[in-house]
């Protein structure tokens, strides 16, 4: 099951340990407990349906009653504190799990706190986490590794990147594993080195299609359109259907760079295939509109949006402003700022930079 690339789940993995445990082999047992903790597999139901309240409650009635949690209730905690962006919390509870007797942190603990700061937008955070984890010794698995992939690619610290490329080459089992490959993948394109990515896009056995996205983001970034619309066709023939994530990517990387022609063919493209377009699908499109010039479909689509009562969060509204602007309607950016209900620092940025 496991060559097979398929995931064992909360059902599978007791069983396994019960079938370990009648044949007395410790060994095998504890080989199944390293690779659940390789693929990031621990965790508590209560915390994944983000019911705190019910979950802390519970930890308090364990203290009373002279029960201390454990480790697995400790790191159930941190991961879900981290992974809804609570991060002060999920911290404050690192530090008070290590502060228990014999709870030092593992490395779920610490790929919690590392995940969550990349997740919600701290990836600089993040390495910085990681770089204690490894002076304290923990060996970092498949889910820490992704992670910190993807913070160096969010933060174009392509040498770091690559550093981290090379200890997963010496680990055969972490650069063969299917999240680090695909990280790696979109590192690459990211940081601008296609021959690499495409080697890396290779060498994937069983690509899903977070790796044609990744690819497909990459050639978008580059400006190689015929590489682009190469590979959509063959996602097409191996029965992949291009997601909105899909064509987003395409949109905002060739809009980024400079070839709004081509991100807004790939606009029509979404459109014609009856792919619903989200937020940040319509802030690309207005981007294009504006780097275009082209007033008369950025009003179009800015009636979509009021149409389909789509809120006028932060990206769509300075998207908006910035297009009115480009378009050289300083009128119609001032009305938009006018009308948001909300106006946070880089609504302020727009309209500023719209004015000057």
């Amino acid at each position: 099951m496991v060559d097979e690339g398929v995931r064992p789940d909360r059902f599978v993995l007791p069983k396994v340990y019960k079938a370990c445990a009648e044949l007395k082999d410790y060994g095998v047992g504890k080989e199944v407990y390293d690779y659940m903790l390789d693929i990031g597999f621990e965790g508590n139901h209560w915390v994944k349906r983000r019911d705190f309240s019910k979950a802390l409650k519970c930890i308090n009635d364990m203290k009373v009653r002279g029960v201390f949690p454990d480790r697995v209730t400790w790191n159930s905690i941190i991961a879900g504190y981290a992974h809804d962006g609570q991060l002060k919390e999920a911290q404050k509870c690192f530090m008070e799990m290590s502060r228990s007797e014999g709870l030092e942190a593992n490395v779920v603990s610490w790929t919690a706190l590392i995940t969550g700061h990349e997740q919600n937008g701290f990836s600089a955070q993040a390495l910085n986490i990681f770089k204690k984890m490894v002076i304290t010794g923990i060996k970092p698995n498949s889910v820490t590794i992704a992670s910190v992939v993807s913070a160096c690619s969010n933060l174009s610290l392509s040498r770091y990147g690559k550093e981290i490329h090379g200890y997963c080459i010496k680990k055969d089992v972490l650069d063969s594993d299917f999240s680090v490959a695909n990280s790696l993948l979109d590192f690459y394109s990211k940081c601008q080195s296609l021959d690499v990515a495409r080697l890396k896009f290779s060498k994937i056995k069983r690509k899903d299609l977070v790796s044609w996205n990744a690819m497909l983001a990459g050639y978008a970034i580059r400006g190689s359109r015929e590489d682009a619309v190469k590979l959509l066709q063959e996602m097409e023939l191996q029965g992949i259907e291009p997601n909105t994530i899909t064509w987003n990517g395409l949109i905002m990387g060739f809009t980024q760079y400079g070839d709004g022609k081509a991100g807004l063919a790939f606009f029509y493209m979404m459109r014609e295939m009856a792919t619903c377009p989200n937020r940040p699908t319509i802030s690309g499109a207005l981007a294009v509109c504006g780097q275009l010039q082209d007033m008369k479909l950025g009003k179009e689509i800015h009636s979509y949006v009021i149409r389909n009562k789509i809120e006028l969060s932060t990206g769509v509204g300075s998207a908006l402003i910035s297009m009115y602007s480009a378009c050289g309607s300083l009128k119609l950016a001032c009305s938009v700022f006018n009308e948001l209900p909300i106006k946070d620092v880089v609504i302020w940025h727009s309209i500023i930079a719209a004015c000057a």
